[in-house]
């Protein structure tokens, strides 16, 4: 059986399969169906895909000379269309730097894979310095390429399913205190970082986040500000790009938060210096993070300037998205429950709000002990 996907492609829609030549390795083509990507036509597009691919004679994906790396690197390639540019990068760094070298080396057949083989994998890629939470999204990687495999009825079950996987380690995230954020927002006053430092601590937002924010989602008359943009790194036409989108990270990513009066009159500026402006270009004008020239600030730009800032002014290095942490450490701090801070950081779970925040929580829950034991001594 040929897998296939059916993607747009200048205006029409366009079946891509692979199929192995006589050494198992996979072959890229594709074939216009001829109809045109506008509503009604979908349907058409898959029917003939359909039709097309079963009259495909000596060319199937079902024989055993399939490797698996060819295999994972076709399905990379066909879930392209399906996910988030970050994802689909985050997908072929993995392939590219270790899953594809490393099982081409072993020439393993996808029908010969067992859970041995993956948890060697694991182990060897553990030994080579990659922590088990990197190791374990390769895994997850593999194991839906071969998921697909039994759908396509390749392989009759997903060795990946009995796999033990690597024992998960709690990632460390770092904070600055109350001292240090009002140190930082001191000596970022008047760089070209000042915005989306502003923005990262007073909201938690991600970088994505902040340099994705819209004046047209910010409401003086209501005092409301609407994450719902972003702006990620991605790979476009071969080169490595900022992409704006629409699409956050979860649901509850979507978020509104209200304004207060200190937070209004800074950003009702800020609109004000960047309107009396000269600008090279207006494309950008309702970006809220923009440079002195009306241009987009780049992801890059603002890690690397981060970076420099802190240490011109001595201060101790975290990364930028630590701003997010310290911000929803305050929160909790400040001794509002877990729920309302899950809520104000956007987080699609409690857990992952409990879970990276518990530590802060106790010690605010002294208060609650000294409120027991008075009673009782």
């Amino acid at each position: 059986m040929i897998s296939y996907s059916i993607n747009e492609c200048h205006g029409i829609y366009r079946i891509y399969y692979r199929i192995p030549d006589k050494n198992g390795k996979l072959k890229q083509h594709s074939k216009s169906t001829g109809y045109k990507a506008q509503k009604g036509n979908k349907r058409k597009a898959e029917a003939f895909a359909r039709e097309y691919i079963a009259g495909l004679e000596g060319l199937s994906l079902d024989n055993g000379n399939m490797l698996l790396c060819d295999y994972v690197a076709d399905w990379v390639e066909r879930d392209k269309a399906r996910v988030q540019i970050t994802t689909y990068d985050g997908y072929k760094h993995m392939l590219n730097k270790y899953i594809f070298p490393y099982f081409k080396s072993t020439r393993l057949n996808i029908r010969d894979v067992k859970p041995m083989h993956l948890e060697k994998y694991c182990a060897d890629k553990i030994a080579d310095g990659l922590s088990p939470n990197t190791v374990i999204k390769h895994l997850a990687v593999i194991r839906t390429a071969l998921q697909d495999a039994v759908k396509n009825g390749i392989i009759r079950s997903n060795p990946a399913d009995l796999v033990e996987k690597p024992k998960r380690v709690k990632p460390k995230h770092d904070f600055y205190n109350k001292a240090e954020l009002q140190k930082l927002l001191a000596v970022s006053k008047g760089t070209s970082i000042e915005l989306p430092v502003f923005l990262a601590i007073v909201f938690g937002l991600r970088r994505s986040e902040v340099l994705g924010l819209r004046w047209s989602a910010i409401d003086f008359e209501n005092d409301t500000l609407t994450v719902c943009n972003k702006i990620v790194r991605g790979v476009v036409d071969g080169k490595v790009t900022d992409v704006a989108s629409d699409t956050l990270k979860s649901d509850t990513s979507n978020r509104t938060f209200l304004m207060n009066e200190y937070v209004r009159n800074y950003l009702k500026d800020v609109r004000k210096q960047q309107l009396e402006r000269a600008r090279i270009t207006n494309d950008y004008i309702d970006y809220v993070c923009v440079n002195m020239i009306g241009e987009r600030i780049k992801a890059d730009y603002v890690t690397h300037k981060f970076r420099d800032l802190l240490d011109a002014h001595d201060m101790r290095q975290i990364r930028f998205h630590d701003l997010r942490h310290s911000c929803i450490s305050l929160l909790v701090n400040s001794n509002f429950n877990m729920k309302q801070v899950q809520e104000y950081a956007g987080h699609a779970d409690f857990a992952i709000t409990a879970n990276t925040y518990a530590h802060i929580d106790l010690t605010v829950k002294k208060a609650e002990i000294d409120a027991i034991t008075s009673q009782l001594v």
